[in-house]
């Protein structure tokens, strides 16, 4: 339900994770990214978190952790 996107050549679409709710590529202030910014491929899932904790209290972090895509391979 989104509009259709002509990337332009020597660019990338870079999709938000909260594709509802995400700044990426479809937001003018991020745009399509050029080619030439990659600097390398994402290889693992460093860290994930759910959004059941809060950023102002410490205490609800170690329950929001996914602990199962923690070092992850991406394939």
């Amino acid at each position: 339900n989104t509009e259709v996107y002509l990337v332009p050549e020597g660019h990338y679409f870079a999709m938000g994770d909260n594709r509802d709710q995400s700044s990426d590529s479809r937001v003018a202030s991020v745009g399509f990214i050029p080619a030439e910014n990659l600097i390398g491929r994402a290889e693992i899932i460093f860290f994930s978190a759910d959004t059941c904790g809060s950023l102002y209290n410490p205490l609800t972090w170690p329950s929001s952790i996914r602990w199962g895509r923690l070092f992850m391979s991406i394939e």
